[in-house]
Parts: structure tokens; sequence; C-alpha cells
């Protein structure tokens, strides 16, 4: 299984099913005013968004060995600095980031491994920008805006590395063309390889208790603690 999670591609997303083909321009190409002020507009209208919760699918190409997998399951989010992703197909696995600690639970595998969130290679800007923390027009340049029917497609780059490397990566935003939701994203790295992300079933501002985002771990899991 692809088990590498790529928080730094998760935003909020319509129920409208996405396509790779939407990722694409297919039409005309916005201008740079239109561009900011849409990414401005949408970045504002995910910063009233206190909590959300949500199924998600997750399509992954794995450059290096030419395969993709499909992964399915649900999306917990509280801002600031909460979030629980729980993997139902094809195994089961939970990830979770409490406050500054990182959770990842392979029930299948009877294993856990739990890290200081700031060490992990995840916790980069646009994970950030999803716990609530950081900004999509601060952080990231637009390489290109177009408009495809009814939706507006931003090609995104961080302003400054998002690793250790220094490789940044390509952040594609597919949203309506009122700039109010984020209905698809990808990421594509220096490597080749690709993820998207597709949410649907979305509820927002429904007070999720912080009770949600714990884990409950037998005692017979072999938990590996780093920090």
């Amino acid at each position: 299984m692809l088990k590498t999670l790529y928080f730094c591609l998760l935003f909020l997303v319509s129920t409208s099913i996405v396509s790779a083909q939407d990722f694409e321009c297919s039409s005309s190409v916005a201008n740079s005013k239109f561009s900011t002020a849409k990414l401005k507009s949408l970045e504002d209208s995910y910063n009233s968004i206190k909590d959300l919760s949500s199924g998600f699918k997750q399509i992954s190409y794995l450059s290096a060995l030419d395969i993709s997998e499909e992964s399915e399951g649900s999306l917990w989010i509280k801002k600031p600095g909460k979030m629980k992703w729980h993997y139902k197909t094809p195994e089961e696995q939970f990830y979770l980031v409490d406050g500054k600690t990182f959770w990842q639970y392979q029930v299948e595998d009877e294993q856990a491994v739990v890290s200081n969130f700031k060490d992990v290679s995840i916790s980069d800007l646009p994970a950030l920008f999803l716990l609530g923390t950081g900004s999509l027009t601060n952080d990231f340049s637009i390489l290109k805006a177009c408009t495809n029917e009814q939706t507006i497609l931003f090609i995104l780059t961080p302003k400054s590395s998002d690793n250790e490397s220094g490789e940044l990566k390509i952040v594609k935003l597919l949203t309506n063309i009122d700039a109010k939701i984020i209905k698809g994203v990808s990421v594509s790295d220096v490597s080749g390889n690709i993820t998207q992300i597709l949410l649907y079933d979305e509820n927002f501002n429904k007070t999720l208790k912080d009770a949600m985002f714990e884990l409950e771990i037998p005692s017979s899991v072999d938990i590996k603690d780093y920090r």
C-alpha cells in the first residue's frame, strides 16, 4: 500500500466528483489580478470554518513503481491544530495530529508511531494552512490560473522550499467559480508522484469535541515513541 500521507494536499472539497482532466487548463487563462483576488476569497472562506468532518477518497500515483492506489475513509479537522484521518480501505489505519503530536496507527499490523509534529516531513506550508495557522496568499505563488466552465484551477508553488531537501511541490487547487469552496486538489512532486484528494458529505462548524481527536490503541499494539 502507498502509506505516505500527503497532508500538504488536503483542503476543502465539494461533493462534486473531480477527474484528472479537471486539473488541466482547458479554457481561458485568468489574469493575475483576477487570480489573486479569487485565491484570497478562497482563503477567507476557509478561514471562516472552525471545524469540519467529511468522507474522503484518495488517489495516489507512485512514479518509481508506476502504480496507482485508491483509498477511502473519514476525516475530521478542528482549527487550530487538530486533524484526524481514518483510512478504512484498502488497509485500516489512522493519522492524528493533536496539537504538537503526530500519530500513525496501522490497525492490521498492530503498530503505532508517535512523533513531534514539527519533526515529521509532512509538516510543511500547506499542512499549516489546513490546520488554521498558515496562509495561501502569503505562502504560495500563483504560477497559473484558468477558468474551466464553472470552476477555477489554481496552479501554485510554495514561495520557499517545503522540505529539508529544498524540493518544491506543485499544488493544483480546483474551486467553484465564485471561489467559495475547493472542489479538489492535486499535488505533484519533483519525482513525478501525484496525489489527489476528494471529499464528500462535508459538515462544517459542528463544534467537534476534543475527544474526537484521540486514539483508542489496544495494549497489544507495538508503539514506537520518537519524541
